[in-house]
């Protein structure tokens, strides 16, 4: 029997359930507003699922993305991603104007007025969305690319990938005596391991093995 390719197993690998389409680049601002604020209709996921994930969007619960040492995760199956930066922005709920926030704690916005570059907001904004977008490129193919937009206080996030997902994925970098693909341990496991710890005293390769995963 000849063994499977490289190439062809990437078409061996089912789609990721509950995907919405892209055109062709990240979502707009509003429509990733209108999505977090629960105005699309779309229900989000318990976690961002497993497959090929090429264009598409997910809208996922950050609750079940939590780890109890780092907070949020982001948890996927693509594999060790790199190049990330990230961007953290402020806007008016309604008309998502940009404002900026002060050195003394309120929000101003960009305009000359007297010699200054920024105007403070009179009234002050009764709320404001604190908005963060998330960029990272996978390791072994820097043209695919993930977003993650989250606004703070709300309990979901939007996960988007950009690009032909690739068809070979890289072992982790520390790893030593395994080559197969790396994948991130769900952040729940992580939890459920560290709890165990505790009860148990068996170490976390112990527990991890007796899992049935």
């Amino acid at each position: 029997m000849t063994p499977t390719s490289a190439a062809s197993q990437r078409h061996l690998i089912p789609d990721a359930a509950n995907a919405n389409p892209l055109c062709g680049d990240f979502l707009p601002l509003r429509t990733c507003v209108q999505i977090l604020s629960g105005d699309n209709g779309v229900n989000a996921v318990h976690e961002v699922p497993p497959g090929v994930k090429e264009n598409v969007w997910f809208f996922v619960n950050r609750m079940g993305n939590r780890s109890i040492f780092s907070g949020d995760k982001f948890w996927d199956d693509c594999g060790a991603w790199s190049k990330r930066h990230g961007t953290k922005s402020w806007h008016l709920p309604d008309s998502l104007a940009e404002v900026r926030l002060m050195t003394d704690g309120l929000y101003g916005m960009r305009g000359k007025v007297e010699g200054l570059t920024l105007k403070r907001l009179d009234p002050q904004p009764s709320s404001v969305l604190c908005v963060h977008r998330m960029y990272t490129r996978l390791a072994v193919d820097n043209e695919y690319q993930r977003r993650i937009t989250y606004i703070d206080n709300v309990d979901c996030f939007i996960a988007e990938y950009l690009g032909e997902f690739p068809k070979l994925r890289k072992t982790h970098g520390n790893a030593s005596k395994s080559c197969t693909e790396y994948t991130r341990t769900r952040p729940d496991l992580l939890a459920d391991l560290a709890a165990t710890c505790a009860a148990t005293r068996d170490s976390p390769l112990t527990i991890y093995n007796q899992k049935d995963l």
